[in-house]
């Protein structure tokens, strides 16, 4: 994370906190609780001798589990990538049919950044916890045969399990003329639709 925090604390039963000992300065207050957003406190506090009071009221948030499945059963140490629906980002940021994001708004996407990955565990889970209420689109790799993608809208809690489809395999010899293998050669793989010499010529 971009923001990291420099102390830690957790509230008591009637939800306060408190930090001692601090040097004058600059300070931001965030908290997060289960189910909710990496929320920051309105305003950065300006701390000289006297003592600065900064409650945070918690935003909602979502939570996603994801578990991995191969062909042998659990898939163990896997990529997994969740990534927010950019389109659905950037309307959240032009709610109010405005194309620039706030102070405020920044601070909150910096908390809780749309893009986030981790590794699957011994049992193939991995979770994901703070993100917003959006759409996602989750990719999970374990290798380069075996990969899977799927789509979904996260409102509060949720678990999916990912079957990862083993992807097809080209494969062959490089040699020289005389048919002698070549070590070392490179080999690239394109897309022919997006080179113009194998496109159908136009009509004349």
């Amino acid at each position: 994370r971009i923001l990291k925090p420099i102390s830690q604390t957790v509230t008591d039963d009637h939800g306060r906190y408190q930090f001692h000992g601090l040097e004058r300065g600059r300070y931001l207050v965030a908290a997060a609780a289960d189910g909710t957003l990496r929320t920051p406190a309105q305003q950065i506090i300006e701390l000289t001798d006297s003592a600065q009071r900064r409650d945070v009221t918690l935003l909602p948030g979502a939570s996603l589990s994801v578990r991995t499945l191969g062909a042998d059963g659990v898939e163990q140490d896997c990529r997994v990538m969740v990534r927010a629906n950019f389109v659905e980002l950037v309307a959240a940021w032009s709610g109010s049919r405005r194309w620039s994001i706030t102070p405020d708004e920044m601070l909150l996407y910096l908390f809780n950044p749309p893009i986030v990955e981790g590794r699957t565990d011994a049992d193939g889970r991995v979770q994901f916890q703070h993100l917003m209420p959006l759409k996602y689109s989750v990719y999970v790799q374990k290798n380069p045969r075996l990969r899977a993608s799927q789509q979904l809208t996260l409102i509060d809690s949720h678990e999916i399990t990912i079957d990862l489809v083993p992807g097809a395999i080209i494969a062959g010899l490089i040699v020289t003329t005389e048919g002698s293998a070549v070590e070392g050669a490179v080999v690239n793989l394109k897309d022919p639709a997006t080179s113009r010499w194998t496109q159908d010529p136009r009509p004349l």
